[in-house]
């Protein structure tokens, strides 16, 4: 067959034909021809080829040809569709008036596939054979492709590819294949495509995955150790994961124009700790669009332990979240962080809150976690009970969740409520799925299945409270130090020095606050060092018109209140007052040495004489003692009072925790002494005295003129 001949059959071009010659594609050798030397092709070298001359036989086998031939069945069914498309031919010429081509193909093909249902056909198929016969014969119907047979490669050049190839560390199918053919030196060696079919069918996936793909080794081809939950008591260990329910929910966007809040559609995250025997959640949370970080997962696990205790173990996700240097040790072959003053390392909270072991699941590896079936779990018994329900893959996605506006969606804190509500009152208290539970629910195989006679103790708030969130600065007032979270002021005798911080960072304070615990914050200084615990301040919502008879505690909070107040008030009060009494004794005293200096004081100067004490009347006299004796005993009450006063502002500023002494105040007992008014009733009840009796008045010798000394001593005792 010359060239052009097998170009017409092969529906190529006279130069394609030429290269494939060259290629040794197809077998060929110079002749001459009519018209000078041309190329004659062996018709065997190429199945279609072979066909197109009208051979039925199967093709000979040609030395060093990579086909074989044909099959029967190949070429059974090349003339088998030459049949149908000469019948069809055949049949056009003998159709009915008024039936076009077209319509008389269509008809033409329902009745063909009525006489052979197992060789059934389209009008399209049938057309395309049309043309392929039109084009290139018998030839045309010859799969034109090739791949009858696999084609021949050197063994030895086979075995170098394939263990460049498994060699891994980067080396790519096509650089061994470079690398090989540059080796070939004239040894068979096909294309870059036939070995691409040859390590897909021929290199087995264990191997490849080995060298190119270990993650995928070790999920697929390594065997896994299944564990048995049931050796592990309760308590024992606890699971820590989170991720994205398969719902919408809506959250509030950011005020636009005209105040208006619009709402957007967002996927909740949940975190979640449970119990690896039982499957019990000692702790759960729900957020909004933002994945938990470290603090939000450690404050989680903060209040988990505040509640049961702290486990023995954890078994925790290779996230960020996790892997916090301060949580729970930070990564493998990576230094910690001194936070220390004096440059001591870290010390993980997990391991001061008593978990003696904390280990981590394998990068995205779904086998490795524990809590992933209890996340399947939850997807399948709850994501799918709402209307939202977005499916765990696209393949599960329907279709209308995207067209549910946005404001029919539910809330997150609908969602959030309504999760904490089904998982424990719905999920605890039914059959839990862990067969470690032997058939009881969550709740009973977490309070049953624990270790005998092991306690689980439960660290101290102010240890509980490093895993918190710190705050920003805050300004320290008069009523303590306010909380919005939990929309209360807190109060602690020692905020009282930080007060009036305003712009003063230094004076500032920043709290830490455990979920669920209102009773006290945590205060740290502006270095972040803890600082005190502060309290609900006294005085917090009462309200001084309320019965004190029907709201007893009512009433002690708000006398409690008003004690503070005033014992803030007296001691503060006072330290400015003994400020200013030290300034004014310091500027006296600095003005006397001034004069000292200038000679202005006369240090020679004898004091005046000392009047003389002139008894007038005996019974004022006895008046003016007794009322000697009251101011005596008034000084000595109101000394008595200050040493009292001072004893309780020194035990209330003193004392460990800073409260008040719970009951009433204590009244200091008073001496009974007689006024004075007493005392001339009883002079007077006694009558006159026999000493003053049928005498005039005394008198005081005195200069004529004076005025009466009785006179003046009545003035003087009156003003007093």
């Amino acid at each position: 067959m010359t060239a052009h001949d097998a170009a017409a059959a092969l529906a190529k071009s006279w130069r394609t034909i030429i290269r494939m010659i060259e290629r040794e594609e197809l077998v060929a050798r110079m002749c001459q021809g009519e018209f000078g030397p041309q190329w004659y092709i062996d018709p065997a070298s190429k199945p279609a080829l072979w066909l197109a001359c009208g051979h039925a036989a199967p093709v000979p086998a040609i030395a060093g040809d990579p086909l074989v031939g044909l099959t029967a069945r190949k070429r059974q069914g090349i003339l088998d569709r030459h049949q149908v498309v000469k019948a069809f031919e055949d049949s056009l010429a003998e159709r009915p008036d008024g039936y076009g081509k077209a319509q008389w193909a269509r008809v033409w093909v329902e009745a063909w596939n009525a006489r052979h249902p197992d060789r059934r056909l389209c009008v399209a198929t049938l057309y395309a054979w049309r043309r392929a016969v039109a084009d290139a014969g018998l030839a045309g119907l010859a799969d034109q492709r090739g791949g009858f047979a696999k084609t021949d490669i050197d063994p030895d050049l086979w075995r170098m590819f394939t263990g460049l190839y498994l060699r891994g560390a980067g080396m790519k199918l096509r650089h061994c294949y470079d690398l090989v053919a540059a080796e070939a030196d004239g040894r068979a060696w096909p294309s870059l495509r036939t070995i691409q079919r040859r390590v897909e069918s021929d290199i087995a996936p264990i191997l490849k995955a080995a060298a190119h793909r270990p993650k995928e080794f070790e999920d697929r081809f390594v065997p896994y150790v299944r564990r048995d939950w049931s050796l592990v008591p309760a308590m024992e260990c606890w699971v820590a994961d989170h991720r994205k329910l398969d719902i919408f929910c809506r959250v509030p966007e950011k005020a636009r124009r005209g105040g208006r809040h619009t709402w957007k559609r967002i996927r909740p995250w949940i975190a979640v700790w449970i119990d690896a025997r039982s499957w019990y959640p000692p702790i759960a949370a729900v957020y909004g669009e933002d994945e938990p970080d470290a603090i939000a997962e450690a404050e989680l696990f903060a209040a988990g332990v505040s509640l049961h205790g702290a486990p023995r173990q954890a078994y925790l996700d290779n996230g960020a979240g996790f892997r916090a240097d301060a949580f729970s040790g930070g990564r493998p072959n990576r230094k910690r962080r001194a936070e220390d003053d004096d440059g001591a390392q870290v010390n993980p909270i997990m391991a001061e809150l008593g978990v003696e072991l904390v280990r981590f699941a394998q990068a995205y590896d779904h086998k490795s976690k524990v809590i992933e079936p209890w996340f399947r779990f939850v997807s399948e018994e709850f994501d799918r009970t709402w209307a939202s329900y977005t499916g765990y893959s696209i393949r599960t996605r329907p279709g209308e969740v995207d067209k549910i506006p946005v404001d029919d969606l539910p809330t997150l804190e609908d969602v959030r409520r309504i999760f904490l509500a089904w998982l424990y009152e719905t999920f605890c208290r039914t059959p839990s799925p862990a067969e470690a539970a032997a058939g009881l629910s969550p709740l009973a195989s977490f309070s049953k299945h624990r270790e005998a006679g092991r306690t689980y103790p439960r660290p101290s708030d102010e240890t509980l409270c490093l895993l918190c969130r710190p705050s920003r600065p805050v300004r320290v007032y008069q009523n303590g130090v306010f909380v919005p979270e939990f929309d209360t002021w807190y109060w602690h005798p020692r905020l009282v020095e930080r007060q009036g911080s305003g712009r003063d960072a230094k004076r500032k304070v920043s709290y830490r606050i455990m979920p669920g615990r209102p009773e006290r914050v945590f205060l740290f200084d502006e270095k972040g060092r803890y600082y005190c615990t502060a309290e609900v301040a006294p005085g917090e919502g009462v309200n001084p018109l309320i019965d004190a008879e029907k709201h007893p505690a009512h009433a002690r909070e708000l006398a409690r209140s008003l004690e503070l107040a005033g014992a803030v008030k007296r001691h503060y009060s006072r330290q400015a007052a003994d400020a200013v009494a030290f300034a004014d004794n310091m500027l006296l005293a600095a003005q006397q040495r001034s004069l000292r200096q200038l000679g202005m004081i006369d240090e020679t100067a004898a004091p005046p004489p000392a009047p003389q004490t002139i008894k007038i009347m005996p019974h004022l006299e006895t008046a003016a003692q007794a009322m000697a004796a009251e101011a005596d005993g008034s000084a000595e009450r109101a000394r008595a009072d200050t040493r009292t006063s001072h004893a309780k502002m020194l035990d209330f500023f003193t004392t460990k925790d800073g409260s008040l002494t719970e009951g009433e105040p204590q009244i200091s007992a008073r001496r009974t002494a007689p006024t004075p008014l007493d005392l001339i009733m009883q002079h007077e009840q006694a009558g006159p005295d026999p000493a003053d009796a049928g005498g005039d008045r005394p008198t005081a010798a005195g200069p004529a003129g004076e005025d009466d000394p009785w006179q003046r001593e009545t003035q003087d005792t009156e003003e007093r």
